[in-house]
Parts: C-alpha cells; sequence; structure tokens
C-alpha cells in the first residue's frame, strides 16, 4: 500500500483516534501511530465528566452507542469531602440525560481507535514508536517503528512525554505546569455507589492535590491521588508510599478500606496542565491536541474532554486549509473556546494551596446551595466555569444563599 498520507497523526489516545474519525470523514487519508498495541492500558483516574459523553453524542453517535453500552458505571453524582464539614454531594438534574461515568482507560481508548481504524480513509500503524519527523508543511516525512511515511500535514497527539512537541516546536516539559500523580486499582471497597459517584478527598493535612475513589463497576475502583509537580519535587513527596499513608492516616477512608484488596503496585503517571501561558500548538503544517498542548484542568485533573474537542478543531482546521496554513485559526480557537476555562482553574488550584483563602473562601462556596444548584442543572461543569469568570458572582455566592 502507499505510504503517502493527507495526515499523519502521532497518539491513538483519545484525541488522535477522535482527529482520524473527524479527517476520515471528511475524506483525507489518515495514517495512525501509536507505540503500543491495542487495547492498551493508559494510567490515568478513570473518571469521565458528562463533558466527554455528551460530546461523542453530539459529534459521533456512532461512538458514543458503543460507549454507552459498555460503560460499567454511571451516576448522576460526586461527592467531595472536605475535613470539618459534612460530605458535599453534587447531583446533576434527573431531567438530564447526563451522567458521571467511569471506564477504564483500557477500555475507553478501543473504543475510539476501533471506531477510528473501521474507517476506510485509515491505516493503523501500531507498535511503531516515532523516531524522527523531518521535512516540511505538505512534505512531512516520519519515521516511526519500520515505517516511513509521508504526510501533508501532522497532528501531534502523543502526549506532554511524546517526541512530537519537541521536534516540532522545540519546547520539552514544563515542570511548572506539571502535576503527577498515582493510580491503583482496588476491589471490595466498602460504600462504593452509584449516590456517591466519583470521590474526592481533601483532608487537612494535605496541602494540595486531592485523593479519589472512581467506581469502575464490578465490585473495582480506581483509587488514586496526585498534587502538583512543583510541590511534590519541594515536599520531596514519594506518591506510592503516601497513598497507603493517606488511606491509613484518613478515617473516612480507612474504614472502608478494611477487606479491600489492591490489585497491582500503585503506578505514577504525569499530568501537563493548561492556565499560565498557551505553548506553541501550531505551525507551518502541523497541530498539537490533548496533552501534547497541555489542554488539562489545573483543579479536576481532567483531559480527556478537551483532548476530543482540540481533535474536533485540528481535524476542522485541517479539513479548510489552504497551502501554507500555519493553523493560527486553530490557536485562536483553542484560546476562545478553551483557555479561559483553564486560567480560571490555574487561579483556582493556586487558592486551594493557600489555607487561608481555602477556608475563608472556598468552603463557604462550596456549602452555597446556589453554587450547588448550578452544579445540578449544569451538564460539563462549563456553564459553572464561565459564571464563575465573573468576580460579581463569585462575592454573590459569599453574601447570598
Amino acid at each position: 500500500m502507499s505510504k503517502e498520507f493527507d495526515v499523519a497523526i502521532i497518539g491513538a489516545g483519545p484525541g488522535g483516534s477522535t482527529a482520524a474519525i473527524k479527517l476520515a470523514e471528511g475524506g483525507k487519508r489518515v495514517a495512525l501511530i501509536d507505540k503500543a498495541s491495542f487495547p492498551r492500558d493508559k494510567v490515568c483516574g478513570d473518571g469521565l465528566t458528562p463533558d466527554v459523553a455528551n460530546q461523542l453524542m453530539k459529534f459521533f453517535p456512532e461512538v458514543y452507542e458503543d460507549f454507552k453500552a459498555k460503560v460499567k458505571f454511571n451516576s448522576k453524582a460526586s461527592s467531595i469531602y472536605l475535613s470539618g464539614i459534612e460530605e458535599l454531594s453534587f447531583n446533576l438534574s434527573p431531567e438530564s440525560e447526563s451522567k458521571v461515568n467511569a471506564m477504564a482507560r483500557y477500555e475507553f481508548d478501543d473504543i475510539l481507535f476501533k471506531h477510528a481504524i473501521s474507517k476506510n480513509e485509515v491505516e493503523a500503524f501500531e507498535n511503531s514508536p516515532l523516531k524522527s519527523i523531518t521535512g516540511s508543511a505538505e512534505n512531512w516525512v516520519v519515521e516511526a517503528g519500520d515505517e516511513t511515511l509521508y504526510a501533508k500535514y501532522i497532528i501531534g497527539a502523543d502526549g506532554a512525554n511524546g517526541k512530537t512537541a519537541r521536534i516540532l516546536t522545540g519546547e520539552g516539559k514544563d515542570m511548572k505546569n506539571y502535576a503527577v500523580a498515582v493510580r491503583c486499582y482496588f476491589e471490595g471497597i466498602e460504600g462504593v455507589s452509584e449516590e456517591k459517584g466519583l470521590e474526592f478527598f481533601m483532608p487537612d493535612y494535605m496541602d494540595s492535590g486531592y485523593f479519589w475513589i472512581f467506581p469502575l463497576g464490578n465490585g473495582k475502583a480506581n483509587v488514586g491521588w496526585g498534587l502538583r509537580a512543583e510541590l511534590a519535587q519541594k515536599q520531596k513527596v514519594n506518591l506510592r508510599d503516601s497513598l497507603f499513608e493517606i488511606i491509613e492516616k484518613t478515617p473516612e477512608i480507612k474504614a472502608r478500606f478494611k477487606e479491600a484488596k489492591a490489585l497491582e503496585d500503585p503506578i505514577g503517571f504525569g499530568l501537563p496542565l493548561g492556565g499560565k501561558n498557551l505553548r506553541k500548538i501550531a505551525g507551518p503544517g502541523f497541530l498539537l491536541i490533548g496533552d501534547a498542548a497541555y489542554l488539562i484542568d489545573p483543579v479536576s485533573g481532567e483531559g480527556i474532554g478537551n483532548a476530543i474537542r482540540s481533535a474536533r478543531f485540528a481535524a476542522e482546521a485541517i479539513l479548510e486549509a489552504k497551502i501554507g496554513d500555519d493553523f493560527q485559526g486553530y490557536k485562536r480557537r483553542i484560546q476562545r473556546k478553551i483557555y479561559p476555562e483553564l486560567v480560571f482553574s490555574k487561579y483556582v488550584q493556586k487558592s486551594l494551596e493557600n489555607r487561608f483563602i481555602f477556608l475563608r473562601f472556598w468552603k463557604p462556596v462550596l456549602q452555597n446551595p446556589r453554587f450547588k444548584r448550578l452544579l445540578t442543572e449544569d451538564y460539563s461543569l462549563k456553564k459553572l466555569k464561565r459564571k464563575m469568570l465573573n468576580p460579581f458572582y463569585l462575592i454573590g455566592l459569599l453574601i447570598f444563599k
């Protein structure tokens, strides 16, 4: 077969596979390249916000139906535990079709990948780690695994640790906008339920970050915790050891792990966070999406929604591209549609690390009935973030119930 393509996508996770589907639907011939063979594990929290399901439902209905049939845990709730106040439960409106889901990335990514490679226009290259990208727009040469491929455009979807961004932009990992976390699968945790949904714990002794329990169905759960990389380094935190220390020293957590069994050793992973300065994410003949573009929310650590969204934007930019396009329109779209929320979340992240601000501001806000009502109305948290960008709305939460 010909090794000439319209687009070479490096990385076949949610962003890469989404871009491949949309480009194929637009008639473009796509090389979908990944260093692994699917299905494969991707270390993550495995929590999926309603935004993910709603994007699939709206833009990729066939993928959504497959996802809906296979997801084993869905709920209309999330629960937050803060020391000194009662459990805070946030329940989506019963009228809403949206749900908070959890699914192992091993399964979720494979659903998207299979839909991508089912397209005649998409050719997959698995077990093909990227070696080099040379050439220029309209004439890229990609060396991956044992293959030499040729493409007009490149989409970098291989995450913050991938080579694509380094090769095409010269920018390395930004540790000031980076978080580290560990994941460990457990079974037999007491009290996991659809009523509690995805659970977040922020005990007083935890200066930053949060501990989570995300149910996966069939008695299993994704358990982990994370914090900003700078703080982890400064405090000399061993995340793997401290995961079990948190379980032992937090009464409301320890009681629920009496009969629990760890199914693996904790596995670490990194999260490239957005919200400070938008990196170079586009240039003549190339675009970066998802984690490769540092689009993870600094507060929630959620990145799949923005990976899918940026993949859609990138595919649309290529479908509309003219020769010599430097894709600055794509960058402006990211700045307009995604970055305001990430900037807001960055400020929230910083303020949560300040105990005075946390106690005086965030606890009252989280307990405010108006805030909770807005959460129940929203299907993706995007509406909430837009409202909270307004300082008068924030002040109102402190004054009015």
